[in-house]
């Protein structure tokens, strides 16, 4: 204990500075915070004749933290532990405040609302995910999500499972890396950050290997291409790269004639266009090591002047086959059908001069089991598969058809009415009359048409797909935040269904994209989560995180 003079009789603790209480009878002084006790003894040489010694060594009540007075006195302390207990005290006063209104902001969902929450869930990216190749009764899922983790964080996650769970977990992905373009096959993930290729193994998300590339991908169909031992890269600035599957080194590498040169992968070959309309022609690369394996001499003449297919005309595979079709040419225009594994022309066409592949080239060609529609313009041209010749025109007037199936001898396709408002619909054509079976209005825009995954509050998205002999649809309310799942019959053109399925989460986001369907059931980016709709129960199975 010691007295300070500025104060005149007020005597301090010497332990923790705050000021004592007068004596007791017996001449004690107890510290009111830290229970230091001193006792009054005689001492002739002291000033006065006595001086205080300490009885008890000083506890810490936590109660006394409340006490404004000791902790008014403990703040003008200059003693050895003075300090120590300012900011001790300090730092107790701050948790006693901060702790209840962490709480209390926890419980309203303030924090993960704003993204600061520990341990909050992930959010789940858009245009960054995959459906895994598998059985359809194995549903699994590779996708991008991020959360804040003292800064925020992304990884590659692959779900799976029923209901779908984090299987595996990749290392957190660069700060700068916003989309992640995928493909896969049995055993890994091959996803592109920046320029770097990495391969992930499906088993447990380990980093097999990591390769350079050549510039950043943006995603399309075929710009990661896995093979049997090699994977291969088409970057953006046109250059074709192959990587060994075992170890990621480079086995070869191409570059196209422009960044727009297609490239499409078919059987166990790349198939690319070379040179102009003038000198050019298709080229089936092997993918092991980049040679050709196969020239194609894509070219038709009308007896006056001669087509011939060059870099940027579009390849269309067929689903069940190795053989595509190619449209070229515009005095005269050309479709043919092509065998990629053998290099052989199955058959060719010359159509009317002027016939437009300007759609053709942004919609794929819908395969029958006997026919082949093909966007033309605004039109839809259909011929005859085995033979090429054209069985019909469908004229747009003022309209865009785009074909999803054939279902019998009923074409199906989404179409635009291009008059004033964007109006959507689905229609059954008849393949024998060709008119039109029967309609159904879409109360919102096919995924198919929208640029991006943003759905505003005063949109409706529609992911639109023909499974078996129905039409599923899966319509996003930007306004309601909920899901309504129908069906149209392609037989009757009756719709049944209009469930609505209110989400189990709420987000003002407003994203919804369609990952991929496996027979019924959707898989989809709904709001940061990944949701997989039964549409012939119209319930959702699975909800991600």
């Amino acid at each position: 204990m010691y007295k300070s003079d500025e104060q005149g009789e007020r005597y301090e603790c010497d332990h923790c500075g705050a000021r004592l209480p007068a004596p007791t009878s017996e001449g004690t002084r107890t510290c009111t915070y830290c229970g230091s006790v001193y006792t009054t003894k005689q001492d002739a040489q002291a000033p006065g004749g006595y001086t205080f010694v300490v009885q008890s060594p000083p506890t810490i009540d936590i109660s006394q933290f409340y006490n404004s007075d000791a902790i008014v006195s403990a703040t003008k302390s200059t003693a050895k532990w003075g300090c120590f207990s300012s900011v001790l005290i300090t730092v107790l006063v701050l948790a006693a405040v901060a702790v209840p209104l962490y709480f209390g902001f926890k419980d309203s969902g303030f924090l993960s609302g704003i993204g600061i929450e520990s341990g909050q869930p992930f959010n789940v990216s858009s245009n960054s995910g995959i459906l895994l190749p598998g059985e359809p009764s194995s549903l699994q899922v590779a996708v991008r999500a991020q959360r804040y983790e003292g800064t925020t964080k992304a990884y590659l996650f692959g779900l799976g499972g029923s209901p779908m769970a984090e299987q595996w977990r990749s290392n957190a992905l660069p700060d700068d890396v916003y989309t992640v373009p995928m493909a896969a096959d049995a055993e890994n993930v091959y996803a592109v950050e920046n320029k770097r290729l990495i391969a992930i193994r499906r088993s447990d998300g380990a980093e097999v290997w990591q390769a350079t590339i050549s510039d950043t991908v943006t995603s399309c169909d075929d710009c990661i291409m896995p093979f049997g031992t090699t994977v291969v890269v088409r970057a953006g600035d046109g250059v074709l790269q192959g990587f060994t599957k075992t170890d990621g080194k480079q086995a070869w590498r191409k570059e196209l004639e422009s960044v727009s040169t297609e490239a499409a992968a078919v059987a166990d070959g790349i198939v690319i266009g070379t040179g102009s309309s003038s000198d050019g022609s298709l080229v089936v690369l092997n993918p092991a090591d980049g040679t050709d394996k196969a020239v194609l001499d894509a070219y038709c003449s009308d007896g006056r002047s001669t087509s011939r297919a060059s870099s940027n005309d579009k390849i269309q595979l067929a689903p069940d086959d190795t053989t595509f079709v190619v449209g070229f040419g515009t005095i005269p225009s050309c479709l043919q059908r092509w065998d990629a594994a053998t290099g052989g022309l199955i058959w060719t066409q010359t159509l009317p001069s002027g016939t437009s592949f300007g759609t053709f080239n942004d919609s794929p060609a819908i395969w029958g089991p006997s026919l082949i529609a093909i966007p033309s313009g605004s039109d839809l041209m259909v011929v005859d598969r085995n033979t090429g010749a054209q069985v019909q025109v469908l004229e747009g007037d003022q309209e865009q058809l785009v074909p999803i199936g054939f279902i019998g001898e009923t074409l199906v396709a989404v179409v635009e009415d291009q008059r004033g408002t964007r109006d959507f619909s689905v229609r059954g054509i008849s393949t024998v009359s060709w008119q039109t079976s029967w309609e159904q209005a879409l109360d919102g825009t096919p995924t198919s048409t929208m640029s991006s995954a943003t759905v505003t509050s005063s949109e409706t998205a529609v992911a639109v797909e023909l499974v078996g002999t129905n039409v599923r649809l899966i319509s996003f309310d930007g306004e309601q935040q909920d899901l309504v799942v129908s069906s149209v019959d392609t037989t009757t053109g009756a719709a049944t269904g209009a469930t609505t399925i209110d989400l189990a989460f709420t987000s003002t986001i407003g994203e919804f994209e369609e990952l991929g369907w496996r027979g019924d059931t959707a898989v989809l980016v709904v709001d940061a989560h990944v949701v997989a709709v039964d549409t012939a129960s119209a319930t959702i199975t699975s909800t991600w995180p």
